[in-house]
């Protein structure tokens, strides 16, 4: 049990770094709905390891979300509201965290 314990130590981190380094090369040529959800899952990975970046990819998220579907406006500001907690910010997570609430209402989503 304690190799498998240092085997997971050492190489998560390395795959977890690989699949982001892949997922911003496929960014930088990505449009719309492809674009939004490599920036979703940009904002979800990085959180672990870079608050401002994270949120930037939200940000990018929430901007772009606004000339697709709304529903992915949904899904960027969780990103952004679990970034925050993640960091301790608490009132910026409950600020987000409440704006993907209203708007999954709106749509007429009733969990999210």
């Amino acid at each position: 049990m304690k190799y498998i314990s240092i085997f997971l130590l050492i190489f998560l981190p390395v795959l977890l770094f690989a699949n982001i380094s892949e997922l911003q090369n496929n960014l930088k040529n990505s449009v719309g709905k492809e674009r939004m959800e490599i920036l979703l899952e940009l904002g979800d990975k990085t959180r672990y390891l870079d608050q401002t970046q994270s949120l930037d990819y939200g940000d990018e998220a929430i901007v772009l979300s606004k000339t697709l579907d709304r529903v992915y406006q949904v899904e960027a500001f969780i990103v952004q509201s679990e970034t925050f907690k993640r960091y301790s910010d608490r009132a910026n997570a409950k600020k987000y965290a409440e704006e993907a609430r209203k708007l999954a209402y709106e749509l007429g989503k009733k969990e999210i």
